[in-house]
């Protein structure tokens, strides 16, 4: 599965793309993506397999919409 992330970095206030994979996750676990600030938030996070893809845009804190394309 490849994920796509757009978050900003709240130590210096910027946003950054990263792009990774990874073969399996566990749903209902935390996963350290980026160092934790209370000003960091995760902007949009695209994710496929097998030419799904799923958008979850708007997260803040553990509040998530997920929204199927």
């Amino acid at each position: 599965m490849i994920f796509n992330m757009v978050y900003r970095e709240g130590r210096e206030n910027l946003c950054y793309v990263k792009r990774f994979g990874t073969p399996k996750f566990i749903l209902d676990k935390e996963y350290k993506l980026f160092d934790t600030h209370k000003r960091s938030k995760i902007l949009m996070l695209l994710f496929g397999f097998t030419g799904r893809k799923v958008r979850l845009s708007g997260l803040n804190g553990n509040d998530a919409n997920p929204i199927n394309r």
